[in-house]
């Protein structure tokens, strides 16, 4: 009867006077009003233990509500846990948006700012705000017009990993890396952008970069023949033999070998020097 599964339902007495008091308001509601019933959503315990989400309604036999009605209970708890998993998936994506160091934005098939986190606005120094009245032809440096226009349908065709350089709010330049994706949202397809900041690696490169020029025109230009060897250790941690890595032309004038003779051979091999003495040689 419906006075034994009651409290069995509702074993919590609190909550099953709460949902005695909100469902005598909701039929009084109705009676009053000539309105339908209200739904109302409830937790029930069943017999196994589990609990289910339940859609609790109630529908009249004649015109207006009376003592006597029909109950109607709708199991709605997988529709509850999907959107309980869609709520925690949002709240998730959400976080990660505005914590990641990436400059997260999603642009339109016109370039337009969709959506943008906070490191993408420190990043061009625009307030999210102000990006969200821009396209990406205010920002980008390295392409212009219609070619700009290309290489963006071409990312939402096609998403790659590509370096392009943006110009700041305050007039300042970044180097950047994007990673792209293409998404879509209302049935139109968007470039899902993540941009990294690699200013100070691309600077540290040039600067690798200028430094190994400098070394090489001072290396093939000097007089004295030079070589650049790598030592060959044994089981013990001694040195046995070196490798010849490179030599510079003075190196070539003043022996009897020739460059491609020496390169990438060991100097017991070359010179015919045994381990005993580049032992001790190397000590020295």
């Amino acid at each position: 009867t419906l006075s034994d599964w009651w409290p069995k339902a509702y074993p919590d007495l609190e909550y099953r006077q709460w949902v005695a008091d909100t469902w005598r308001s909701h039929l009084e509601q109705a009676k009053r009003t000539g309105s339908s019933f209200q739904p109302m959503e409830v937790t029930v315990n069943c017999k196994n233990g589990t609990k289910k989400t339940i859609l609790a309604s109630a529908a009249s036999y004649t015109s207006v509500f009376d003592d006597s009605h029909l109950v109607v209970l709708y199991d709605i708890t997988e529709r509850k846990q999907a959107e309980e998993r869609i709520v925690a998936l949002a709240l998730r994506n959400k976080l990660l948006l505005e914590t990641t160091s990436d400059g997260i934005h999603v642009l339109d098939e016109e370039g337009r700012v969709i959506e943008a986190n906070p490191a993408f606005c420190a990043m061009l120094g625009y307030t999210r705000e102000e990006l969200l009245k821009l396209t990406v032809a205010d920002w980008d440096a390295q392409w212009q017009g219609q070619e700009l226009v290309e290489k963006l349908h071409q990312l939402i065709a096609n998403p790659a990993l590509f370096e392009t350089r943006f110009r700041c709010k305050d007039g300042t330049f970044r180097e950047v890396e994007i990673n792209s994706s293409s998404i879509v949202l209302d049935g139109r397809e968007h470039l899902y952008a993540a941009a990294r900041d690699i200013t100070a690696r691309k600077r540290a490169e040039a600067s690798l970069r200028e430094s190994e020029e400098r070394y090489s025109t001072l290396f093939n230009s000097m007089e004295e023949g030079l070589a650049i060897n790598e030592a060959v250790f044994n089981e013990n941690g001694d040195v046995v033999d070196y490798r010849i890595l490179d030599v510079n032309p003075a190196f070539e004038i003043q022996s009897i070998y020739k460059t491609e003779e020496v390169l990438g051979k060991l100097a017991t091999d070359v010179y015919k020097m045994s381990p005993e003495y580049i032992s001790g040689w190397w000590k020295e």
